[in-house]
């Protein structure tokens, strides 16, 4: 036997009270990834056999091996063959029932893209995406004495043609649905992983996990509601046996109203963190609590292979838990948004500490993922932390390319320079500078040393000096000799591309800009006071514009000059001539100008002839009659 029950492009059924045993091969089938409506109710399966896969490698040989559905990319801790429930649709319902003693999976659900098999050919299933396609039901279930417990992932593996090449790579299928789905009240127990989840949201609620290496593994945005997480149970443990909580994957995940226990021992972590292609942060923590047998005074933060060990730069960075409300940190010293780090000096500073009792290290700060990538190459970042501790990495290249660290948000500047030297990024390189999840405000002042004149910023404005750039509020950048500065803010991802930054000429300090206090025109006989100025001479209709400064005291200084500074908005004009004259008078404002107060005109101080053009500045000299400490009138005309 290669299945024990399939159901074949069949809908609404209710499959009740089956027991499997034995079985070489996947125990409940789903063949096409049609089927839809059908009930899981009350199930059993034990005693599934693996076939087609051997470790993390495919098994073509095996006897029992239909290829086109019992490989798909085996991975020991996250998705092997063979599976208890092997299920294509979501749209079913799967309530009550229990895989023990698999030597794959207890679980998977791996959803393609598009129907599968001979329901492909049919044209009723033409438009069928179960990876798009919302969960059912799926409540008190459970799982336990196999590699994995409950997988979502793979599906765009399926269907290669039997015996055929097997694909080098086996992406993640990750389900895409258009509402959150809801695992209610799993169990899970004696797993290496007991929930993989590959998908953007979920939510897993009321479920129990013990004695697993690890109870979650969850890759982006979900949450984790209500959980119980045991490491060693008190009944059913092997003390020798490697525990953990919840994996940090890429993130970042939410966990509210969970509850710790039987993390007391040197081999129970309640979290590790997997290698990552990004390390979304936060990982925020409400509604914890802990067991009162010493697991609150026990918390273990490690990585891949057991250590508290990580790149400071790289894919094994460390992940941060955020604690919204104080429960997970405040019986330590922490407190309502205190932030969790691993115990590596490149990640905190003298002001967090580190508790009695824990691996980590409790922090005051907010953090941001820094990634930085390549557009071509694969050149060496470092990374030094305000402290002065540093860390070093390659972004690598193809689909995952890029490397990553975390930066503090005001706390310091940190320092990117390039070992090998400024040819490496003469084609430029991007930085992304973002928190997923969590609070986000304040900034990160970064020094990129040496690069001035060989990549640029085009996305964000350049601000003169240093001291300019750090009063500032929004993502920009400043020179410094040769280094280049920016202030990230926010979430922010900047490509820094070939160029150089010439010198900012400095402000003269001897000039001064002055608005208009008042500023109205006429048009024939009616006032019209908003945010433009008109001017016109023709014979149905004439305006006249109106401006009236307050010029400030300039002590010690003498006013050597003047111009007024006007800028074309709209209607531009060809071979008109522009005439400014002093007023004479200021006794009037844009609320009370009338034709029989507005101002005369009486020197002609300047004028423009031509073609004037949308948007472009014209410079009028207006010296002889500007004088510090007064109220001067201009009237603007035309003669057309």
């Amino acid at each position: 036997n290669n299945r024990g029950v399939t159901v074949h492009g069949t809908h609404n059924l209710q499959i009740q009270d089956v027991v499997l045993h034995d079985i070489h091969g996947h125990g409940f089938f789903m063949e096409d990834a049609v089927e839809n409506g059908n009930t899981f109710l009350s199930n059993i399966t034990f005693g599934i056999h693996q076939v087609g896969a051997n470790g993390n490698n495919v098994n073509l040989n095996d006897p029992f091996i239909v290829d086109t559905h019992d490989h798909v990319g085996q991975n020991a801790t996250r998705f092997l063959s063979s599976a208890g429930f092997w299920m294509t649709n979501p749209d079913n319902i799967w309530i009550g029932n229990i895989s023990a003693g698999s030597e794959g999976t207890g679980f998977w659900f791996l959803f393609p893209d598009s129907a599968i098999g001979l329901s492909a050919q049919d044209p009723q299933y033409s438009n069928v995406q179960p990876d798009r396609v919302n969960l059912g039901q799926f409540d008190y279930n459970s799982s336990h004495s196999s590699p994995i417990g409950l997988n979502f992932d793979r599906g765009s593996d399926l269907e290669v043609p039997v015996g055929g090449n097997l694909k080098a790579n086996f992406d993640g299928d990750e389900h895409r649905p258009s509402q959150e789905p809801q695992i209610n009240n799993y169990t899970a127990y004696k797993h290496t992983t007991g929930i993989y989840h590959r998908g953007r949201t979920a939510n897993f609620n009321g479920t129990r996990f013990a004695d697993n290496f690890t109870g979650t593994f969850i890759t982006f945005t979900q949450r984790i509601t209500n959980t119980l997480y045991v490491g060693h149970s008190r009944g059913n443990a092997n003390l020798n046996d490697i525990v953990t909580g919840h994996t940090f994957y890429d993130g970042a995940n939410t966990m509210s109203g969970n509850h710790f226990a039987g993390y007391t021992t040197s081999n129970a972590h309640m979290f590790r963190a997997e290698n990552a292609a990004q390390r979304l942060v936060h990982f925020v923590m409400s509604d914890t609590s802990f067991e009162n047998d010493g697991s609150a005074n026990n918390v273990s933060f490690v990585n891949p292979t057991g250590s508290s060990s990580y790149d400071r730069v790289g894919k094994n960075m460390p992940a941060v838990i955020y604690d919204a409300d104080g429960t997970f940190t405040g019986h330590v010293g922490g407190g309502a948004g205190s932030t969790v780090v691993p115990n590596n000096p490149f990640f905190y500073n003298s002001n967090d500490f580190r508790p009695s009792g824990w691996n980590a290290v409790v922090s005051d700060d907010l953090y941001t993922m820094f990634r930085m990538r390549s557009f071509s190459g694969n050149p060496l970042f470092r990374v030094t932390s305000p402290d002065g501790f540093s860390g070093q990495n390659r972004p690598g290249t193809g689909q995952f390319s890029g490397t990553n660290t975390l930066v503090k948000r005001n706390d310091g500047d940190y320092t990117v320079d390039f070992p090998e030297g400024l040819g490496s990024i003469s084609s430029g390189f991007e930085i992304k500078y973002d928190t997923l999840v969590g609070p986000n405000q304040g900034s990160t002042m970064v020094r990129f040393v040496n690069v001035a004149q060989t990549v640029t910023l085009n996305s964000v404005p350049r601000v003169q000096d240093l001291a300019t750039l750090r009063n500032a509020n929004s993502t920009s950048f400043a020179t410094d000799g040769n280094d280049l500065w920016v202030n990230f803010f926010g979430n922010t991802e900047l490509d820094f591309v070939p160029g150089t930054n010439p010198p900012i000429e400095p402000p003269n300090e001897n000039e001064l800009d002055v608005s208009a206090a008042d500023d109205a025109y006429i048009e024939n006989t009616s006032t019209q006071d908003n945010t433009l100025l008109r001017i016109e001479s023709a014979s149905s209709r004439t305006r006249t514009s109106y401006l009236k400064f307050d010029v400030p005291d300039t002590p010690g200084k003498d006013i050597i000059g003047a111009s007024l500074e006007l800028t074309v908005s709209a209607d531009a004009g060809n071979g008109m001539r522009v005439r400014v004259y002093e007023g004479g008078s200021d006794n009037w404002t844009e609320g009370n100008l009338t034709p029989g107060n507005a101002p005369a005109k009486a020197t002609l101080l300047d004028e423009i002839t031509g073609n004037f053009v949308i948007g472009q500045e014209y410079h009028f000299d207006v010296s002889a009659a500007v004088v510090a400490g007064q109220e001067v009138t201009f009237v603007i005309d035309s003669d057309g």
